[in-house]
C-alpha cells in the first residue's frame, strides 16, 4: 500500500547534492595515490569500517544483537555486492577503454528501475524513464560518444557491466533493509563485509598491502572519510526516504563532479563534449527528482535520531 513520504527539510534536500560532490572526490584521491587500485579499495573499506564501528557498536549494539538471520545475511550480501562493484570496475579498466568502462558501469540505474518495479512495486512514470534515458545518454557523451565493438575489449566491457549489476544489487539490498535497519547498523555490516572480501582478494593474489608512501595512507583515509562516509553513507541513509532509482541516478553525477574537480585541481580542461553531456545528465536528473509519482516505500522515520 503506498505511503506518504516525510516532507524533506532544507538540510535533507542539501544532503544528496553534497553526497554527489563527496563521491566525486574518489577519482581525484585514487589519481593521487600510487598503490594498486585493489589495495586502495581494501584500505578505503577497512578504514571506513574502523570509523563506523565505534558509534555503531555504542549506539546500535542492541539492534545489532536483535537482527534476524535473514537481515544479517542480506546485509552481508550487500557487502559482497559493494566489494564486487569495486573489484569488477577496477579490473575492467585494465581490459577496456575508460570510455567503455564508465559507460557500462553507469548502466546500473536501468537494472535498479526494472528491479524496483518488481521488488518494491515502485510506480515508474514516463517522466522518470525519460529522465533516466537522458542521464545515461549524457554519460555516453561524456565518456566519448559512440561505442565501438571490438572483441579485445569484450572482457573488460563485461566486467564493467558486472560492476553495474553489483552496484544495482548493493542499492536494492540497502533499499530493502533500510526500511527496518538503522544506517549505522547497516553500514557497519556492509562496509565490514566489503573490507574483508577486498582484503582477502588482495591477499589471495599476493598483492602486498604494505609498504606504501605515507601520502598514500593519508589518501586512503581521505577516501574513507569523504567519498565513503560523506558520500555512500549519506546515500544509504537516504534509501530509507527516497527510491533506489533516484539514488542510483544520483551516482551519475560523479563523472561530472570528478571532471570539474580535475579541472580545478589538476587544470585538466574537459573536452568539448563534456558540456553537452553534463547538460543531458543534469536535465535527466532534474526530471527524475521532480517527477510526480506514488511509490510504495518505508514508513516515516519516527522523531529522534536519524536512522
Amino acid at each position: 500500500m503506498p505511503v506518504n513520504r516525510e516532507k524533506p527539510s532544507a538540510i535533507k534536500a542539501l544532503a544528496l547534492p553534497a553526497a554527489v560532490v563527496a563521491i566525486s572526490f574518489s577519482a581525484i584521491f585514487i589519481r593521487l595515490a600510487t598503490a594498486p587500485a585493489l589495495v586502495i579499495a581494501s584500505y578505503r573499506l577497512l578504514i571506513t569500517t574502523f570509523i563506523v564501528a565505534p558509534p555503531a557498536l555504542t549506539l546500535e549494539h542492541g539492534e545489532l544483537r536483535r537482527l534476524s538471520g535473514p537481515e544479517t545475511g542480506l546485509a552481508v550480501l550487500g557487502g559482497f555486492f559493494l566489494a564486487g562493484h569495486f573489484y569488477a570496475w577496477i579490473a575492467s579498466l585494465a581490459l577496456t577503454s575508460i570510455a567503455h568502462s564508465v559507460l557500462f558501469v553507469s548502466t546500473h540505474p536501468l537494472f535498479v528501475i526494472v528491479a524496483s518495479r518488481f521488488l518494491f512495486a515502485e510506480k515508474i512514470t514516463l517522466q522518470a524513464v525519460v529522465g533516466a534515458v537522458l542521464a545515461l545518454a549524457g554519460i555516453a557523451v561524456i565518456s566519448g560518444g559512440t561505442l565501438q565493438a571490438a572483441s579485445e575489449t569484450l572482457p573488460g566491457d563485461f566486467l564493467a557491466l558486472t560492476g553495474a549489476v553489483m552496484m544495482a544489487g548493493y542499492l536494492l539490498v540497502g533499499r530493502s533493509l533500510r526500511r527496518s535497519v538503522s544506517t549505522l547498523a547497516y553500514t557497519l555490516i556492509v562496509y565490514g563485509t566489503a573490507a574483508v572480501v577486498l582484503t582477502a582478494a588482495a591477499l589471495i593474489i599476493r598483492m602486498p598491502l604494505y609498504p606504501y608512501p605515507a601520502a598514500d595512507y593519508l589518501l586512503f583515509a581521505a577516501l574513507a572519510i569523504i567519498p565513503t562516509i560523506m558520500g555512500h553513507t549519506v546515500f544509504n541513509w537516504a534509501l530509507r526516504r527516497f527510491s533506489a532509482t533516484l539514488i542510483s541516478l544520483l551516482f551519475l553525477g560523479e563523472p561530472i563532479g570528478a571532471t570539474v574537480l580535475a579541472w580545478l585541481i589538476f587544470r585538466e580542461h574537459p573536452a568539448a563534449f563534456f558540456f553537452p553531456g553534463a547538460a543531458l545528465v543534469l536535465s535527466g536528473l532534474f526530471l527524475v527528482v521532480t517527477r510526480k509519482t506514488k511509490e510504495s516505500g518505508p514508513a516515516q522515520t519516527p522523531p529522534g535520531l536519524p536512522r
